[in-house]
């Protein structure tokens, strides 16, 4: 076991809720005609957390719109705990992937499986397209 050194995560977007989000961070996404909350941070590991070698973290998430056919994340880390915004104070981004995802659907009907691996010296983030089994692999220094 080893302890995750600070609190990684992905930076992401999803529907605005005026009860929960800043206005700040609200977007107008003219593919879906509504608002969405943008610069959100999707925590996979925290701080201090105990992880055997090789721990995966997943999360499933979507297209922005029907007609995208690119998905691409960044990895997030921070001292803190918790954060809601991937722009906070001390937030800082250690690299990224993108994913093709298939032109025809609807984004709901598009899942994107986004998997980090902590092995003793990097993060291995996977993102695979659930739909057509497209992937991309990108190993993420911790020290970057």
């Amino acid at each position: 076991l080893r302890r995750a050194r600070l609190t990684y995560g992905l930076h992401t977007s999803k529907s605005f809720d005026p009860a929960v989000h800043d206005e700040r961070h609200k977007k107008w996404n003219r593919h879906r005609e509504s608002f969405r909350a943008t610069n959100l941070f999707k925590k996979f590991v925290t701080v201090n957390q105990l992880l055997p070698v090789d721990h995966a973290a997943c999360h499933i998430f979507y297209p922005t719109h029907d007609r995208q056919t690119r998905v691409s994340f960044d990895v997030v880390c921070t001292e803190k705990e918790s954060a809601m915004y991937s722009d906070e104070e001390g937030m800082r981004v250690l690299g990224g992937v993108t994913v093709e995802v298939p032109e025809e659907g609807r984004a709901r009907d598009k899942p994107v499986k986004c998997t980090m691996k902590f092995g003793l010296t990097e993060i291995v983030l996977t993102v695979e397209s659930l739909k057509d089994g497209k992937q991309e692999r990108v190993p993420i220094q911790f020290t970057a």
